[in-house]
């Protein structure tokens, strides 16, 4: 609403736009944008404005967002046979091996490696320990035939399977490669020293469901991010250059080198929440700074990219 403003507020003033502009009404951004890839594939901007709600700061950069999930397998018994397993050693497989006893060697080490990236690694534009891993999910139970999880067999059988489900955060100036690398060396290090998991280690399955968005970063000094700026500042002087504490579509531009910038009304604390609202005192500011900013002869500043 606040870009469409923008073009028509300008259109009624007679005013032009600096630059040629395309407008892309992003239809899947929730669920990793493969409508924005065959969008691109058509043609390149030289830059983009993505319309997270920013609440009036730019932001140029955003954190890496990866989803995963480790599994663990242990072997299926009648709980009965618990007692057998309690020296929890090689030879004690009559009792079964409780694969939720084996995930918590692996979220243990998880939880350690968590407490050193986020007091050690810092980012200039991100919170200090933004950088986190979140358990989110924890899945249990006995195989079924086709060797899924089956949560409902009750703690009355030794579970042979358990999952768990993480959320990574990392700073955009990680390569998504070091950080997989590091996490499942930390794992399987733990893993070595529990006679179980030592020769029966657990998988990895990255880009869980698809979720898997690299970080983005683009020049504070870009035109694009040095106009919008500066006419946000005639609203908010205290608006800003940082970075988004979230994920949107802005790698899907950057990793083709097209730089770019967040900017959009409301805050998004107000996202993904129970009557989610923007305010309308923000939706007019933003609109009127971005048309401040398309008819900003500086635009024609932006380098043009090669086709």
């Amino acid at each position: 609403v606040a870009m469409i403003g923008a073009l028509r507020l300008l259109q009624e003033l007679g005013v032009a736009t600096a630059t040629n502009l395309l407008l892309h009404m992003v239809t899947d951004e929730e669920v990793a944008g493969p409508c924005t890839d065959s969008c691109l594939e058509r043609g390149w901007p030289d830059a983009v404005i993505i319309g997270e709600p920013s609440a009036l700061d730019v932001w140029v950069a955003e954190p890496g967002l990866e989803q995963l999930r480790v599994e663990v397998d242990g072997i299926a018994t009648h709980a009965l046979n618990r007692w057998r397993a309690l020296p929890d050693t090689p030879g004690s497989e009559a009792g079964g091996v409780n694969a939720i006893d084996k995930a918590f060697v692996v979220a243990q080490a998880v939880r350690e490696l968590e407490r050193e990236w986020t007091r050690e690694r810092h980012y200039p534009l991100l919170p200090e320990g933004f950088n986190t891993i979140n358990l989110g999910a924890i899945v249990d139970g006995t195989s079924g035939a086709h060797g899924e999880i089956n949560a409902e067999a009750g703690p009355g059988s030794v579970p042979d399977g358990c999952a768990l489900e993480y959320n990574i955060w990392y700073y955009p100036d990680q390569r998504l490669a070091d950080v997989r690398a590091e996490f499942e060396a930390r794992v399987l290090a733990a893993c070595a020293s529990d006679w179980w998991l030592a020769t029966h280690p657990p998988r990895f399955i990255w880009a869980l469901r698809g979720l898997t968005n690299p970080p983005a970063e683009t020049d504070p000094a870009h035109p694009l991010a040095t106009v919008l700026l500066d006419d946000a500042h005639q609203f908010d002087q205290d608006a800003t250059a940082t970075a988004m504490q979230g994920a949107s579509l802005l790698p899907w531009y950057t990793t083709r080198g097209i730089p770019g910038v967040i900017f959009g009304p409301g805050n998004v604390a107000q996202a993904h929440g129970v009557d989610e609202y923007i305010d309308l005192r923000s939706l007019r500011e933003t609109t009127v700074a971005l048309a401040l900013a398309l008819a900003d002869d500086r635009l024609k500043e932006v380098p043009r990219l090669e086709r």
